[in-house]
């Protein structure tokens, strides 16, 4: 299952974000300032499929009370467990033929009406596939059959009794009320009635309406996901936990953290109690240790003094035969944890905050990759008490965990983010032109809309990560203009199929391509110079043909190349699949050159380069996409820059 919109209207600092799309692998960031909206995005989605509710604080003055929509796709074997979930043979049927019909969507809306403090009542309306289609559907198949028993048998028609039509549930925006339709859907998850198993429907024909309504609502409920706001202090690990005679633990902070760590190692906490050897009892708690720490360490790369590495340790111990002040505890059993590293254990509490959190939010993460029931976490700034290289850490686990857990979470750190993956980005901001300057969000598709402080931690992001991508050597180098030269030349590499080394360095503004030059020329370095065809890259280009190159064409011409005709190199796409593969919009209208927009317009040119790569890597776009002209112009300048590279020594 994955979750992948969702539109919020009327909650906190945001008037209505309109439809916007989630990361297509599962795994959103959310960029911007403080005060943008981010938190309030989070908490809106944490509203949605979990016990939390929207509080009367949430809503804006003078506002209607808050509505929030979620889209849903479910997978073949998930609609299947739907179908498996209903009663009605007619409603399974039609219900799984609705949901493979609607290629497996489903849009849920939560409505909400101020009726009390401190809370407001939720409901949730299920507006795809029509449920509303799917009861006429049962109704149908129902009067068929009972005409047929009415030939037989001679007996009076119940055709009447089963006709009728049902009004349709509308999307956002519709001008029918589906909160008022006889097929709303009006139960919260978690709820009396969302949680009743689904009733007996044997057929009966006076009118299926709500009886299949029920049972296809309950079997929607059923393989829905479910959504989590992390809280790191629900997660932590405490120092010690009791466990009742039940063999249930005891209710207190840390007990979730706890159940996370049994989960991970797969340790049934009944048979470890009631397995009086100890013995066994210590093999199976030193294997769960072992199990955890190492999976631990396969995320967690930082040392304690020069190589001491952290170890997770869980021990079952049981009270004294009269503990001080707790009689009642006497020879009972509890848990008790410790933190090791270099040989000195140290209680959960004892460590470090960003430690802490780090292992509350390993073991939840874990744990919910391990269960089989749909699971969806937000993260309100993950890893802030963390050293950059631990956030990166944080980044590697969710890369791990995306494919089975969802998750959306904000962050202001460049190493929560990954310039490879922009497109999991959303930013967000206050609109300042707008009353009020609501919330406004922007998503991966136009980032460049966005402010650039919005985008700070992106833009910081690639120029942190620069010297790691492409490191300095010794030969090979290429230094360009920009960011976008370097996306944009990876891809042509990859479109043509080109096996030559090379190392591509930008020099963040065709301004500092003479700077970097004479660098390298000091440095004893081999390097090209590419620019562009436009004033100033005309004149780095003679400027260094006269300083460095003493005049001499052909040795300039050799070490550098100026890509003829191209302002920019966005020149080097025909403007149709510059619109189409590049901007994404082939409605555009580009009256002169593909740069010449891009400047007149604002366009992120380093996000779309970016993107165009990212969709060459992933063999979205081959090279028989791009124009017969666009060919040519990527194979000349693949052509160029390699003859260059090959012939360097020669020069």
């Amino acid at each position: 299952m994955q979750i992948i919109s969702f539109r919020i209207t009327n909650f906190r600092s945001i008037v209505d974000t309109g439809w916007v799309n989630l990361s297509p692998d599962s795994l959103t960031a959310l960029v911007g300032q403080n005060e943008s909206g981010k938190t309030a995005v989070l908490s809106a989605l944490a509203a949605t499929f979990s016990s939390d509710r929207v509080h009367t604080d949430d809503v804006r003055q003078d506002s209607p009370p808050p509505e929030i929509w979620v889209k849903t796709k479910f997978t073949k074997s998930e609609i299947e467990t739907a179908g498996a979930g209903v009663a009605s043979s007619h409603a399974r049927a039609a219900l799984v033929a609705a949901l493979k019909d609607d290629d497996g969507m489903v849009t849920w809306h939560f409505p909400s009406e101020i009726k009390g403090e401190p809370d407001l009542s939720m409901s949730v309306l299920i507006h795809s596939p029509d449920v509303h289609a799917i009861v006429d559907e049962v109704r149908e198949r129902l009067r068929k059959t009972t005409l047929q028993q009415d030939d037989e048998h001679e007996t009076p028609s119940v055709a009447a009794q089963a006709a009728g039509t049902a009004t349709t549930a509308n999307a956002p925006g519709s001008s029918a009320s589906s909160a008022t339709s006889p097929s709303s859907l009006a139960a919260a998850p978690g709820s009396a009635q969302a949680g009743a198993a689904p009733s007996a429907f044997a057929g009966e024909v006076e009118d299926p309406t709500a009886e299949a309504a029920e049972q296809l609502r309950q079997a929607l409920f059923d393989i829905a996901p479910t959504v989590t706001m992390f809280s790191e202090d629900s997660g932590l690990l405490p120092n010690k936990i009791d466990i009742s005679d039940d063999f249930k633990l005891a209710k207190t902070l840390g007990a979730n953290a706890v159940r996370n760590f049994l989960s991970v190692a797969q340790i049934d906490l009944k048979k470890l109690v009631q397995n009086t050897d100890t013995r066994v009892r210590t093999g199976m708690l030193n294997a769960a240790n072992k199990k955890i720490s190492a999976e631990f360490l396969s995320f967690w790369s930082q040392t304690i003094g020069k190589s001491s590495k952290i170890q997770i340790k869980c021990s079952i111990n049981n009270h004294p035969a009269a503990p001080a002040g707790v009689a009642d505890k006497a020879g009972k059993p509890y848990l008790e944890f410790l933190i090791e590293d270099g040989g000195a254990p140290l209680y959960p509490q004892q460590r470090s905050r960003g430690t802490r959190w780090f292992i509350s939010f390993f073991l939840q993460m874990k744990a919910s990759e391990l269960d089989a029931h749909n699971s969806f976490f937000l993260l309100d700034e993950p890893g802030a008490n963390l050293h950059e290289k631990a956030q990166a850490d944080v980044l590697k686990l969710l890369e791990k965990i995306k494919d089975s857990v969802g998750v959306v979470y904000s962050t202001h750190s460049p190493h929560l983010l990954d310039q490879k993956s922009l497109y999991r980005v959303i930013a967000v901001e206050r609109d300042p032109d707008a009353d009020g300057y609501p919330t406004k969000i922007i998503g991966a598709h136009a980032l460049g809309a966005a402010s650039t402080d919005t985008l700070s931690p992106i833009y910081t992001l690639m120029g942190a990560n620069l010297s790691h991508q492409t490191a300095i050597k010794k030969k090979n180098n290429v230094i360009l203009e920009e960011l976008s030269a370097q996306y944009y030349l990876r891809a042509f590499w990859n479109l043509m199929g080109c096996n030559q080394d090379v190392n591509y360095l930008s020099a963040t503004g065709v301004s500092n391509v003479e700077m970097l030059a004479n660098l390298f020329l000091g440095w004893g370095l081999d390097f090209i110079v590419v620019v562009d065809d436009e004033p100033s890259g005309r004149t780095v280009f003679n400027t260094l043909k006269r300083d460095m190159f003493l005049g001499q064409d052909d040795w300039a011409q050799a070490r550098m190349y100026k890509i003829k005709d191209c302002d920019g190199i966005e020149d080097l796409f025909c403007p149709f699949d510059y619109k189409k593969l590049i901007l994404k919009d082939e409605n555009l209208n580009i009256e002169k050159s593909n740069s010449q927009w891009a400047k007149k317009h604002g366009a992120a040119k380093a996000m779309h380069a970016l993107q165009f790569m990212l969709d060459v890597e992933s063999g979205k776009v081959g090279l028989a996409d791009l124009s017969e002209k666009s060919r040519s112009n990527i194979s000349k300048i693949v052509d160029e820059i390699v003859s260059r590279l090959k012939n360097y020594d020669k020069h």
